[in-house]
């Protein structure tokens, strides 16, 4: 068990990613508890969702780990290669919130069904803000702070449209690749579509206004810190991932 603490403590990135890992796994557990009492094979496409969100995540903590640790060559490269790979998965992290569409009113289990597709979108959002942070961070680092916030905010935008072509549009992050020329297509004739821009804004206007509230609470249980601890709080500080502060 100290082992464990010490490598949370060095390591305060893993809190959050081991508190939403627990998470996941019991939203997982309900909806296993769910098709035992209901004797059917439903809700599959959450865990397939959250599995999609968890990827920008891992791919965030792979940039930090090479921005702040490779040398100076290997920075733009990760920030560049590794951010492209990043923007075209996050999405998947808060489309999960669009999944509310999949409630059976109908359903003498419905408040089961709101819990377990309101826990899955819960984790799939903090999972999204969590490497959203991760990598403003990096980019932050690199190009300045100004540019992190410029960059955070397009992808919030980016994300909001994303989220329409999948739940509107049914594509996948991967078509990209596999039928690049369709989604272009299709992206383009979205220009004068008014229902786009507003479930576009309305989808990015609410990640972003969660992303700032999360920002908002970081930082407050280190108000609690003694005063005689400050010191040492502050050496020790330098050495672990700063939640409070971007670089």
């Amino acid at each position: 068990m100290t082992k464990v603490t010490n490598i949370f403590n060095q390591n305060p990135i893993l809190k959050p990613v081991g508190v939403l890992a627990l998470f996941s796994i019991v939203c997982t557990f309900l909806l296993g508890f769910k098709i035992i009492e209901i004797n059917q094979f439903r809700g599959f496409y959450l865990i397939w969702n959250l599995f999609l969100a968890w990827i920008p995540l891992f791919i965030s903590l792979l940039l930090y780990q090479k921005v702040f640790t490779a040398g100076e060559n290997q920075k733009q490269w990760a920030i560049i290669a590794l951010t492209f790979v990043w923007l075209l998965f996050f999405p998947n992290a808060p489309y999960i919130i669009s999944d509310i569409i999949h409630m059976r009113k109908s359903n003498q289990l419905v408040w089961l069904d709101a819990l377990i597709i309101f826990g899955f979108a819960t984790i799939g959002l903090n999972v999204g803000l969590l490497s959203l942070f991760i990598v403003q961070k990096c980019v932050s680092k690199i190009y300045g702070k100004a540019f992190g916030w410029t960059f955070i905010s397009f992808t919030i935008f980016l994300s909001g449209f994303g989220i329409y072509l999948g739940r509107d549009l049914r594509y996948n992050s991967w078509d990209i690749i596999t039928k690049p020329e369709e989604l272009l297509l299709d992206c383009i004739s979205q220009w004068n579509n008014l229902h786009a821009w507003n479930m576009s804004m309305a989808y990015a206007m609410f990640i972003f206004m969660a992303y700032l509230t999360i920002r908002s609470f970081v930082g407050l249980g280190q108000q609690e810190q003694p005063v005689e601890d400050t010191a040492t709080y502050q050496s020790g500080r330098k050495m672990r991932f700063s939640f409070n502060k971007l670089n």
